[in-house]
């Protein structure tokens, strides 16, 4: 999960570089710190990665587009 958001933060910054214009929001396949599943103890990290990186962010279940993506590549 940790590789999963350094790629995508990586991919920010490199829109960014060429629509300096652009506001990103970053979408998380991780599941809130409230839930008791199998991500949900990275949430915390993760969130603060993104953020720490200057993103906001979201986690699942308002992460449509992660969420989305990886059901494609799950089912």
């Amino acid at each position: 999960m940790l590789k999963e958001a350094e790629n995508t933060i990586e991919l920010a910054r490199n829109i960014i570089d060429k629509c300096s214009w652009a506001k990103l929001e970053l979408h998380l396949d991780i599941s809130n710190t409230d839930k008791n599943e199998g991500t949900s103890h990275l949430a915390k990290m993760l969130v603060g990665y993104v953020k720490g990186s200057g993103f906001e962010c979201k986690t699942k279940p308002y992460a449509f587009a992660a969420a989305s993506i990886a059901d494609k590549h799950s089912k």
